[in-house]
């Protein structure tokens, strides 16, 4: 995708972008799958050589996630990741997704530690169950259960795998603005 559908314009592009996850919910997860792996290994290409001190290190200004550090970044994922495998595999056996925990956008309850190697663990933990739900439904999965998303509405299965591609997509440039800050750690 050519333009930044995310980021510093969710919530003034709702419509172009509740749009783009409609017609990405209509695509097999053999089309989706890919997406998200690369997404996946951008993201991971965002953290090489991340430290501990550069994780640590904290915006000196900002509100919300604009002040979040690395480690809050990851935390966050890391923290979603779970609560989408459950929605995902869910709704893609035709179950409902509403017992599973509301978040907001600073959700970070699942993981606390601010450690890179503990961090960069959980990620990959959760991201692997991620894929795994993808594919116990894959080539079966619902489509008529849905489940709203806060700000582009109802989504089934596929609809909140590109939902979470364009999450990750969102904070891997997060991250690069992280690292380009006055004051981030050299190493």
């Amino acid at each position: 995708m050519s333009t930044l559908i995310t980021g510093q314009t969710w919530g003034d592009n709702v419509d172009s972008v509740r749009a783009y996850l409609l017609r990405e919910a209509e695509q097999p997860f053999g089309v989706l799958r890919p997406k998200l792996g690369a997404t996946w290994r951008e993201f991971g290409a965002s953290l090489e050589r991340v430290s501990d001190a550069q994780a640590q290190f904290i915006p000196a200004s900002g509100e919300g996630e604009d002040a979040w550090g690395i480690a809050e970044v990851l935390r966050h994922v890391a923290s979603i990741q779970p609560i989408m495998e459950q929605r995902v595999r869910l709704l893609g056996t035709g179950q409902s997704a509403d017992g599973i925990a509301r978040t907001h956008s600073g959700y970070l309850a699942h993981v606390d530690t601010r450690r890179i190697t503990d961090l960069l663990a959980a990620l990959d933990q959760s991201y692997a169950d991620l894929v795994d739900a993808i594919a116990t439904i894959d080539g079966r999965e619902r489509l008529d259960t849905l489940a709203a998303h806060r700000r582009f509405g109802e989504l089934n299965c596929r609809g909140w795998i590109a939902m979470h591609t364009l999450h990750l997509q969102d904070h891997a440039r997060q991250i690069g603005r992280i690292k380009r800050m006055n004051g981030y750690p050299a190493g």
